[in-house]
């Protein structure tokens, strides 16, 4: 297994895209270039769906949260995967194109994070947010794929982060469904008790 994953690794380590890309690419898996777009993300939920929109915005807070938390504290220490940019050098074909990070390899924080929260978003906000929310889960899968082609973590990290804040996201959803159902139907009983 572990040789399918370095090979392809190093295919789309190795890859040759314009510099534009590369550099996009870059940014793109940074947390911090989203900020804007989490903000407006948070307010558009609230605005439009009132009481609903704050908790699914709890809910996607708390998603991604108990993903990175136990991504770090539980899974990364239980794996104990090091990284392909601590094992691997230039002679053995890495192309380091950031600073490689502390810590274990698997499973991928930055993939399940952010995998969590935008299938979380696809589940919660409905039907008619799915090209919106799709948008959200190609821009997850493509922070993956950064992963990888900057050189700090191999696909399965990837794909195993992936699966991880899926099924986060999945139990989050549920939980958010049945706590807001009950809301529902309570604020339903008050508005008919009071008529």
């Amino acid at each position: 297994m572990h040789a399918i994953d370095l090979q392809w690794f190093l295919k789309i380590n190795q890859l040759d895209f314009p510099a534009i890309i590369e550099t996009i690419l870059v940014y793109w898996r940074n947390a911090a270039t989203w900020l804007p777009l989490y903000v407006l993300l948070i307010l558009g939920i609230i605005i439009k769906l009132k009481k609903h929109g704050v908790l699914i915005v709890l809910f996607a807070i708390a998603t991604a949260g108990v993903s990175d938390l136990t991504n770090s504290r539980l899974l990364k220490p239980a794996f104990e995967r090091p990284r392909p940019c601590h094992t691997l050098t230039q002679e053995d074909g890495l192309s380091l194109k950031v600073k490689c990070g502390r810590g274990y390899s698997m499973p991928s924080s930055h993939a399940a994070n952010h995998f969590s929260l935008a299938l979380f978003l696809f589940l919660s906000l409905g039907v008619k947010a799915r090209r919106f929310t799709a948008v959200l889960l190609l821009w997850a899968v493509i922070v993956g794929f950064a992963q990888i082609f900057v050189g700090v973590h191999y696909p399965f990290d990837v794909l195993v982060g992936f699966t991880w804040g899926s099924m986060l996201a999945i139990g989050f959803y549920r939980l958010n469904d049945t706590i807001w159902s009950f809301l529902y139907r309570y604020d339903q009983h008050k508005k008919n008790n009071a008529s």
